[in-house]
């Protein structure tokens, strides 16, 4: 529970401002009209001890209570163990005693398994102990490894397995977990915005091999995955045009999600492996550039990074490839000058 709800309504020129008056007042508001004549002057901090006459004492109780259970159900929830007992603490000063649910320690258990807090579960099952409910650790501890694993944090997932064995549980490998795990990977390969996401991809692909999980790369690379998020047609940027650049002529290819009126990824330029014909192909659904090489069967002459601003329509090409170095920029701006005809495209180094 956050400190401000539990301190006194701050005062404005006589008046409580609406929103900080306290939730059994505001209540007891709602119970009045202003025809009944009992309305008015409410609102006066110093009429307030008239206030509470206009309800029972047990009333006025009943709903500090109603508050403080759901602060505490707040923070239990997060696994926030030291403000759930902080709140625990008032409400036992002011006489109210609070109902710990299974379910809600439950969530609080799961809950820090999912921000790799393993260390401070601990904390939570003892708690849990102490208000005599026995967690669910291996549902608990099933969820937090798929959940690693669903964002291919490996390392994790492995402590979450080891910590699992100590308390004599064995985790369940089930279809389920081979989807997870075929997710993940499919999601971290098809992940622009990762950046550089091979050393997890490789754990990844370890920690499924160890599994008896096989994943397919090609098949994964090529797929669309435009497809795979169901993303709509009005949403896609797909475009491919034959451009002559002097007496070359060039495929081109423009490929990915429209967000907020902009499409960002990564591009190359390269060769076909067979036909030699020269290609700029901007894949914005890759994490690597040489993952688009693999999609598109191309030898690469190197890349960089391409924002593409429809609203304002600006087109900045930035950056390298860090496996392939610069391709010849003037090249890919003569080329995105040809798709895009009425944009400003700018070229930083």
């Amino acid at each position: 529970m956050g400190k401000e709800s539990l301190e006194k309504p701050k005062i404005k020129e006589g008046k409580m401002e609406e929103l900080k008056k306290p939730e059994w007042l505001k209540e007891v508001e709602e119970k009045l009209t202003k025809d009944n004549g009992l309305y008015q002057g409410l609102e006066k901090i110093s009429e307030l001890p008239n206030a509470e006459q206009l309800v029972t004492r047990e009333e006025i109780e009943e709903l500090n209570k109603e508050a403080l259970q759901k602060g505490l159900e707040a923070e239990l929830t997060e696994g926030y163990i030291d403000s759930a007992k902080k709140v625990e603490e008032y409400a036992k000063e002011k006489g109210i005693e609070l109902e710990f649910k299974e379910e809600t320690l439950q969530k609080g258990f799961e809950a820090q398994l999912a921000r790799d807090w393993i260390d401070d579960t601990e904390e939570i099952q003892e708690y849990a102990k102490e208000k005599g409910i026995e967690l669910n650790l291996k549902k608990g501890l099933q969820k937090g490894f798929e959940y690693s694993l669903s964002f291919a944090r490996i390392d994790f997932a492995k402590k979450v397995e080891e910590y699992a064995k100590e308390k004599g549980i064995e985790l369940t490998f089930s279809k389920r977990v081979k989807d997870i795990v075929e997710e993940s990977y499919i999601r971290t390969t098809h992940n622009p915005q990762a950046g550089h996401a091979e050393h997890k991809k490789r754990k990844l692909l370890g920690a499924a091999k160890e599994k008896g999980i096989e994943l397919n790369y090609n098949e994964v690379v090529k797929m669309d995955y435009l497809d795979f998020l169901n993303v709509p047609k009005k949403d896609r940027l797909e475009q491919e045009k034959e451009v002559k650049i002097g007496d070359a002529d060039l495929e081109s290819k423009f490929y990915g999600q429209i967000k907020e009126n902009e499409c960002k990824g990564k591009f190359i330029l390269a060769q076909d492996l067979e036909t030699k014909e020269v290609k700029f192909i901007f894949d914005a659904t890759l994490g690597e550039h040489k993952d688009i090489a693999a999609k598109y069967d191309v030898d690469v002459i190197g890349g960089g990074w391409l924002e593409i601003d429809k609203e304002n329509r600006k087109i900045t090409i930035s950056e390298k490839s860090q496996d392939f170095g610069y391709e010849p920029r003037i090249i890919s701006a003569a080329i995105i000058l040809e798709n895009f005809p009425n944009y400003e495209v700018s070229v930083e180094e």
